[in-house]
């Protein structure tokens, strides 16, 4: 039968906005003892004065410590790129990641 288990995907530069709801999302998974998958492909955090005006930076650690904190299985699948603090928050990369599967053509940031 299989275990049920939530996708978090992306697909280049974090936005503020979609950091909060990553965030939201992580904790809510974790509250239903869901598992999740990371499909990661990130250069990174949006930067510039417009960005950081936003929350990028505030929003940005919410979903660091969304991910941190989460007790569930995490399972994470690198499939193009991964640089910077988004590694940290899509991968799990620092913290309690089961498995990082690499990809052939990928390209991993400094850190790796």
């Amino acid at each position: 039968m299989g275990t049920p288990g939530r996708i978090v995907a992306n697909n280049g530069v974090l936005f503020s906005e979609s950091a909060l709801k990553g965030a939201h999302f992580i904790e809510l998974c974790d509250r239903r003892k869901i598992p999740l998958v990371f499909l990661q492909n990130i250069t990174g955090f949006m930067v510039g004065r417009e960005y950081e005006a936003g929350g990028i930076a505030k929003h940005g650690a919410k979903m660091v410590n969304a991910v941190a904190c989460a007790r569930v299985p995490k399972l994470t699948v690198i499939i193009g790129g991964s640089f910077g603090a988004g590694t940290i928050r899509c991968a799990d990369g620092l913290f309690t990641a089961v498995l990082v599967d690499v990809a052939e053509r990928t390209n991993l940031g400094h850190g790796w």
